[in-house]
């Protein structure tokens, strides 16, 4: 999925994946070979928001253990979710938002629809 840097109006762009699975990974792009380090200092925060009070997965590229990275040099974010965090999400069409974070600044640069799916499994 490719973004231009920092637009106004976030672009939308859709996600489907399968509870249980842990590939593929969800990589957003952003920028081109004229804004190398158009990344660099930047933080990312992914928010996943369903049905239900307090429903939320949120996962932060500064946290140690996070699924969620920046490749500055790429100029990309990815999400290599877990199987566990793939099945923490109920099946069904959800919100999410990917936001950057320098400092006390945060703007979404891309949301959308994640979609779950889930086939023969019970769990």
């Amino acid at each position: 999925m490719t973004a231009s840097p920092a637009p106004i109006t976030p672009p939308q762009r859709d996600i489907v994946i399968w509870r249980g699975d842990n590939e593929p990974a969800v990589k957003w792009c952003f920028g081109d070979a004229s804004t190398p380090d158009l990344l660099a200092g930047s933080e990312f925060e992914l928010t996943v928001r369903w049905a239900g009070a307090g429903a939320d997965m949120v996962l932060r590229s500064e946290d140690p253990v996070t699924t969620l990275t920046v490749d500055v040099s790429a100029r990309t974010v990815a999400w290599a979710y877990t199987a566990g965090e793939s099945l923490e999400l109920p099946r069904g069409v959800h919100s999410y938002e990917l936001r950057r974070v320098i400092g006390d600044r945060r703007r979404t640069w891309v949301w959308g629809t994640l979609s779950v799916m889930s086939g023969l499994r019970r769990d």
